[in-house]
């Protein structure tokens, strides 16, 4: 349910990202409007670190108490369907980062990827637990927790330099800098932003 919630929370403020990316330069925003894809990011980064912590609870109090999963196939058939759906989605995310650098894909690719991790993982408690191995899925989801709490730190690192305006390193200013210097009609270059 945490996963499914934060998918919602995280697709919505994508969604918004992607959509106020693409409008023009206006007076209040004479830069563009670009940096919303990095906060979406940000979003879904500290929704990532949410869930990380609401499975790591949960699964540290069902290995302290003893419970054992439900075995519902109802259950089973859902995530195995989001499996094979958010597979497609990594699949198509990666290619298109492929081709260019976008904080907001990046972060839908972290999010399904994180989904198919809790997804493959939940199927594959299942069958430990219907063989007679209950606190496998607790363990799994331990384990799960910890990956998908390291992802999202990872995705908020590359992004709060973006959403902060972060300079880029000193060699490619200078690469870039050059490459100004190159243009016919350039006397000078005081900045570069």
């Amino acid at each position: 349910a945490a996963d499914s919630i934060a998918d919602m929370l995280s697709g919505g403020a994508l969604a918004w990202a992607v959509r106020q990316a693409s409008q023009p330069a206006d007076e209040d925003h004479p830069l563009g409007h670009a940096r919303a894809e990095p906060l979406a990011a940000l979003v879904v980064a500290v929704l990532a670190g949410v869930l990380a912590v609401e499975v790591l609870r949960n699964a540290v109090m069902a290995i302290v108490s003893g419970a054992e999963a439900e075995l519902d196939w109802p259950v089973a058939a859902v995530f195995a369907a989001k499996v094979a759906f958010k597979s497609v989605i990594v699949g198509l995310s990666t290619r298109a980062l492929a081709r260019r650098a976008n904080p907001a894909l990046d972060a839908l690719r972290v999010d399904a990827r994180n989904d198919l991790l809790v997804g493959g993982l939940a199927l594959v408690g299942f069958g430990l637990a219907r063989w007679k191995m209950p606190a496998a899925d607790s363990w799994l989801a331990v384990a799960m927790a910890i990956y998908v709490g390291l992802s999202g730190l990872r995705l908020a690192r590359e992004n709060v330099g973006l959403v902060m305006g972060e300079a880029a390193p000193g060699a490619r200013r200078d690469e870039l800098a050059a490459l100004a210097a190159k243009v016919e009609g350039v006397a000078g270059i005081d900045d570069l932003i």
